[in-house]
């Protein structure tokens, strides 16, 4: 994957760019909470790892780029939002489980860790510690 497509494709897994040709639209990661439709997709949180993965170096410059930065803020922010509170559209309406509740919250806490941590330092190991454990 290179930069630009691992942008393209954080950015369909947020609430940016909308190619409704890109593979990942159907299952995007956000999308596929407004409206939910009683299923999260695996596939989009391995997806946006992968991604991540590929944008690390690029995150621990002096200038980093707004558009991904803002992809994965609106991927927590919204998932948090409309899943994880429980006044939230999700929890407030009956329409996730508890079991995906705290599937969603590990996702979340992976994705916006390994942000912070990248932001941070810049350490790549020490990143993607939480999602290598769980994929383990």
């Amino acid at each position: 994957m290179t930069v630009t497509e691992a942008k393209q494709l954080l950015l369909v897994h947020s609430i940016g760019e909308r190619d409704k040709r890109h593979p990942s639209y159907e299952r995007g990661f956000i999308a596929s909470l407004r409206p939910y439709r009683g299923q999260l997709f695996e596939e989009s949180f391995h997806e946006i790892m992968a991604a991540l993965r590929v944008l690390a170096p690029s995150l621990h410059q002096p200038t980093v780029d707004r558009e991904v930065v803002s992809a994965l803020w609106s991927i927590c922010d919204l998932a948090r939002s409309y899943g994880l509170r429980p006044d939230g559209v999700l929890q407030r309406d009956g329409l996730i489980s508890e079991a995906d509740i705290k599937r969603l919250d590990l996702w979340v806490s992976c994705i916006s860790s390994a942000t912070q941590t990248l932001l941070w330092s810049g350490s790549i190991d020490s990143a993607f510690n939480q999602y290598e454990r769980l994929v383990a």
